[in-house]
């Protein structure tokens, strides 16, 4: 009973591949292989400059917002960069002036990183537009 199950199944049962014919050839025959064009565009360095205005306007509001609610602070210490260091005073103790000096190193920190991202630049790869096997591409820049 089994062979005869057997039997029958592979009587009727076919290879499907071997009806199907055999894939095309890879590159189709006509069409020729072009290697990607590639332009180098200079951008800014923005990374730098919003890194930048980040170091400097934070240290920069938490140097106002302390010298507005402090009446030990002078104002002098709202003047951007050279503030902190005009506000170190012997009255404080040591620790004050050590976070004033570093508040003004951020500030310059800061305002270098700014320049730096404005006046340096890199290049990047912008990919040309080769069309294709059936002469339609799409292209984008960003």
């Amino acid at each position: 009973m089994r062979l005869t199950a057997f039997l029958t199944l592979l009587a009727f049962a076919t290879p499907v591949l071997a009806d199907e014919p055999p894939p095309p050839p890879y590159p189709p025959p006509g069409w020729t292989y072009q290697p990607r064009r590639v332009v180098y565009v200079e951008q800014r360095r923005w990374n730098l400059f919003e890194l930048g205005c980040g170091i400097f306007g934070g240290a920069w509001v938490g140097t106002l917002y302390d010298t507005l609610n402090s009446n030990a602070i002078s104002y002098s210490a709202l003047i951007p960069i050279a503030g902190p260091f005009l506000a170190v005073d012997k009255s404080f103790g040591n620790g004050t002036n050590v976070f004033l000096m570093l508040d003004g190193l951020a500030q310059a920190a800061g305002i270098t990183l700014v320049i730096l991202g404005l006046s340096l630049t890199r290049k990047v790869p912008v990919y040309a537009v080769v069309p294709t096997a059936n002469g339609v591409a799409i292209a984008g820049r960003w």
